[in-house]
């Protein structure tokens, strides 16, 4: 999947993520640019073990989302709800936009990839249980490399 002894150990980018001011203006360009039905705009339960920037994420703060299905990856389209969050800090840092987010990697061992990406000084800033039991992680490598990166992957917390 990777190269031996990478710390992200993964070359499967699985999508592509902007946050939005307004989700259904985006939606309904995205689809008429594309020539399909505009994607499903839902706000996620939330979710176990909630953190940002190493505190619990209040249950005010959340998002809305649309996963654009495309052949070749997904493009995720995320209105922040509420209070700071990772994304509304990015949509306000750069000027209330639709901004760049993060790109996602599947890999095997998301807490060990989540603890070398921290070691290499990228630290996490948010992380959670996903909807399949799992764990996630956004790194923050906007300094050296323009993006956060979002971890995918691994057994659920214990």
């Amino acid at each position: 999947m990777g190269e031996a002894g990478a710390p992200l150990g993964s070359r499967v980018m699985t999508q592509v993520a902007f946050v939005v001011p307004d989700i259904e203006a985006a939606v309904s360009t995205y689809a008429e640019l594309l020539g399909t039905e505009p994607a499903e705009i839902y706000t996620p339960p939330l979710r176990e073990g909630r953190e940002y920037r190493g505190e619990p994420l209040p249950p005010d703060v959340n998002l809305r989302v649309a996963m654009i299905e495309l052949d070749n990856i997904v493009l995720e389209l995320i209105e922040p709800i509420g209070g700071p969050s990772v994304w509304k800090d990015v949509l306000d840092e750069q000027g209330g936009g639709p901004v760049f987010h993060h790109v996602a990697f599947e890999v095997d061992d998301g807490a060990g990839v989540t603890d070398d990406l921290e070691g290499r000084g990228f630290p996490a800033v948010h992380s959670q249980v996903r909807a399949n039991g799992g764990r996630m992680a956004y790194v923050d490598a906007r300094a050296e490399l323009g993006t956060l990166i979002e971890v995918l992957g691994g057994e659920p917390a214990s």
